[in-house]
């Protein structure tokens, strides 16, 4: 079977099982440049059985060295193959999975970098912006993706039971309860602050009814400019300081797990940092 074959019945089965358009397009673009890469390197059309893991591997020193790609991208791309070889060995597309013979990439651990509450309306205050100001209050007082914000429509905030309908990775839907203080904040906003729109988007704009996640993130890195902050800030680190915040408050990790609506508990102790002044006030009780 020739690979962009395989590849094509693979796209169709993440489709049947409801994988996000973000998703789909993500893994047929990772397994298109493969494609791209063989077609270079032999001159000819790669077929799915002549794939080996050899291939894979060297594919993956040409983003290393070549393209500059890092040890998370290039583990989150073998992740792919591994998958797509997963698929085409259950349809019987070939009999040898070549991704699983690629040796597991080791990536550095890293702790996610987050904001204090007091940073988090130090940084809001900088904003010049009142929708934005209100997008980034939301991101924080409930850890929701970029994406998740600002897809939220109006049907999905219920003030009476005082909770947000959320739709996830995979389209999960999961119940976040709506904090008291964005309450307040989002009921002023949609009383007297939303403009008119044909759209039922919970955060628009006059001019298009809708807002983009790098329209966002371009406010964000002016207000980080504007403090003189050397700190990397995104639309993501509201989530990670969501969660970082409520850990240091001594929530539970698995209530955070459901709130951020986290699959596995392992993706969710990434925000179980330990700062220095927390172990220096540790090894003080003594």
């Amino acid at each position: 079977m020739i690979l962009m074959e395989a590849i094509s019945q693979f796209e169709k089965y993440q489709i049947s099982i409801d994988r996000s358009d973000k998703t789909v397009e993500a893994y047929r673009n990772d397994l298109l440049f493969f494609v791209k890469y063989l077609v270079d390197t032999y001159n000819c059309t790669p077929y799915l059985t002549d794939v080996t893991a050899e291939d894979i591997e060297n594919y993956f020193y040409h983003l290393k060295m070549e393209r500059g790609y890092s040890p998370a991208s290039l583990k989150r791309k073998l992740a792919v193959f591994r998958t797509f070889y997963n698929f085409c060995n259950k349809k019987k597309y070939c009999i040898n999975n070549a991704a699983v013979h690629v040796e597991t990439i080791k990536q550095e651990h890293r702790e996610k970098g987050f904001l204090t509450s007091g940073e988090v309306l130090q940084l809001v205050e900088a904003i010049e912006h009142n929708l934005m100001k209100k997008i980034i209050l939301t991101l924080y007082y409930t850890g929701l993706r970029i994406s998740e914000c600002i897809n939220l429509t109006l049907e999905e905030i219920d003030f009476e039971r005082n909770t947000i309908k959320i739709f996830g990775k995979g389209k999960k839907e999961r119940i976040v309860p709506l904090n008291m203080k964005l309450k307040e904040i989002l009921i002023h906003y949609l009383e007297h602050e939303r403009p008119y729109s044909k759209t039922n988007n919970l955060f628009c704009t006059a001019a298009s009814g809708a807002v983009s996640d790098s329209y966002v993130n371009k406010f964000v890195k002016k207000a980080v400019d504007r403090l003189g902050w050397k700190k990397e800030v995104t639309c993501h680190t509201f989530r990670h300081s969501f969660a970082s915040n409520l850990v240091k408050k001594n929530v539970n990790v698995v209530q955070i797990q459901k709130l951020l609506g986290h699959t596995s508990l392992s993706t969710t102790t990434v925000y179980t940092h330990t700062r220095l002044e927390d172990l220096t006030a540790a090894v003080n009780q003594l």
